[in-house]
């Protein structure tokens, strides 16, 4: 049980965190020019 809801609680967050790395990729980008 409970790893089945740490997995199903993981998914937004991975989704959150691939979101910030390509911000963080654009900004890295837009500061480089």
């Amino acid at each position: 049980m409970e790893k089945g809801t740490e997995f199903i609680h993981s998914l937004p967050v991975n989704r959150v965190e691939s979101r910030a790395n390509s911000l963080g990729e654009l900004i890295a980008r837009i500061n480089g020019l």
